[in-house]
């Protein structure tokens, strides 16, 4: 579902917002450390801070739905995923070294746009928690004329 070269732009260490709801239908919202495209190419692994995600993993234990949303802030190229919840764990070795990548990523899109490094590299995100869902849904959030646009759907 996912390609290459999608795939390469998703795990390049971009700013990545998660989104889920409660039972009531109210919103929260996350930053996380970044995603991980898994092999199988349905399927991505985000990497949540467990003190700031408490209610998002609350509210993806009661329903599984989950929004990530990730931004290249330089030029804005932005790209949302949706799907459900698989696997919620504390994250290992190998994802800790994944995180870390992405973060450091992620750090650097943050002081290209004026974040100064004092601030951008004290932003916590671990210890964290490997949150892995099979992507359902493909969309363009790049502001302009796609903005919105479904890319893919799953099969």
């Amino acid at each position: 579902m996912i390609d290459e070269t999608l795939a390469d732009f998703l795990q390049s260490g971009l700013a990545c917002a998660v989104a889920t709801r409660d039972a009531r239908l109210v919103p929260d919202c996350v930053l996380a450390a970044g995603v991980r495209i898994e092999r199988d190419r349905k399927h991505a692994t985000v990497f949540l801070h467990d003190t700031i995600s408490r209610r998002t993993l609350a509210n993806l234990k009661h329903n599984g739905q989950i929004a990530v949303t990730l931004e290249h802030l330089p030029n804005h190229h932005t790209i949302q995923l949706k799907g459900e919840v698989t696997r919620v764990s504390k994250a290992t070795e190998a994802d800790i070294a994944d995180a870390t990548r992405f973060h450091a990523g992620f750090v650097k899109e943050i002081e290209y746009v004026g974040v100064a490094p004092r601030f951008s590299r004290r932003l916590a995100f671990l210890p964290c928690h490997a949150v892995t869902f099979r992507v359902e849904a493909i969309f363009e959030q790049t502001p302009g004329p796609k903005a919105g646009a479904c890319l893919k759907e799953a099969p």
